[in-house]
């Protein structure tokens, strides 16, 4: 089943990477995109100086031994004055929220990263395993709040010309049953516009729902999700559920969910930005 083209905007998290490896193919930079993470390739020499414009909220990933390549190419540095001019570049962009990996084992310079807060990964990314596996968890934990991770699956908003209907039932009372129409969509999480402020009333927070979304010829149902958004001066509600979860989400309607966002994800619009 291939998805019919439709415009989408997504707002993910952006990470801008100072010597991304060559190994990062198109491909892979799709897969992080999924989880709500948008990689920009930068040059590394641009650290020594920076006339760059950031997104705000955004992060950084430092190649250590790309940068150093390029501050070395002008005149001698240690590793030492190195690692202290991308840690005044992380402080000054990006508030410390930052990542940086080299092939190089050397405990002093781990010291100076570990003191200035920031997280070295001696690891080497050229092979795309380690870069998938090592990298994406230490990213998503830069955009922690509140030592809890925020939204981990990209969100997709929809245009008001592309119309998908949705029922919810309130599984505490299956006679509370509402129409509405999708306004944004991700693996764990939908939002909802509904015809009247009326309709949310028949909803409280944390209310288990089932949710029947319908897309073109094919529909995906929610068995089970919890009400998590409710703004009834706006005629919206918002539906979380986990999608690794059987329970809530059977395996056809993932796969289902998944196949969409596939293609979506290829045609997604990001504010300013192309992929």
């Amino acid at each position: 089943m291939a998805a019919k083209r439709i415009k989408v905007m997504a707002h993910p998290k952006l990470i801008y990477w100072f010597g991304m490896p060559e190994v990062f193919s198109s491909k892979d930079k799709l897969e992080f995109l999924k989880r709500d993470i948008y990689l920009k390739k930068l040059d590394p020499a641009t650290v020594s100086n920076d006339t760059q414009k950031y997104v705000e909220e955004s992060g950084f990933i430092y190649n250590f031994d790309f940068v150093a390549s390029a501050f070395r190419s002008g005149k001698i540095h240690t590793l030492g004055t190195i690692a202290n001019k991308i840690i005044e570049h992380a402080k000054k962009y990006a508030n410390s929220r930052a990542v940086v990996h080299t092939t190089i084992i050397d405990d002093s310079l781990k010291d100076v990263f570990q003191k200035a807060g920031i997280p070295l990964m001696q690891k080497n990314l050229d092979y795309r395993s380690h870069a998938l596996s090592a990298l994406m968890p230490m990213v998503q934990i830069l955009f922690r709040s509140d030592k809890r991770l925020k939204r981990q699956y990209l969100r997709f908003e929809f245009t008001p010309q592309d119309v998908f209907l949705c029922t919810i039932v309130n599984k505490r009372n299956e006679n509370k049953e509402v129409k509405g129409f999708i306004r944004d969509l991700s693996l764990n999480g939908i939002g909802v516009s509904l015809e009247d402020s009326e309709q949310c009333l028949s909803f409280n927070l944390k209310d288990p729902v089932s949710v029947t979304m319908s897309f073109f010829n094919t529909s995906v149902e929610l068995k089970l999700g919890f009400m998590t958004r409710l703004y009834a001066i706006h005629n919206e509600l918002g539906v979380s559920f986990n999608v690794r979860n059987a329970v809530m989400i059977e395996k056809d309607s993932v796969d289902t969910l998944q196949k969409l966002i596939n293609d979506w994800v290829r045609e997604v619009e990001l504010p300013g930005e192309e992929l």
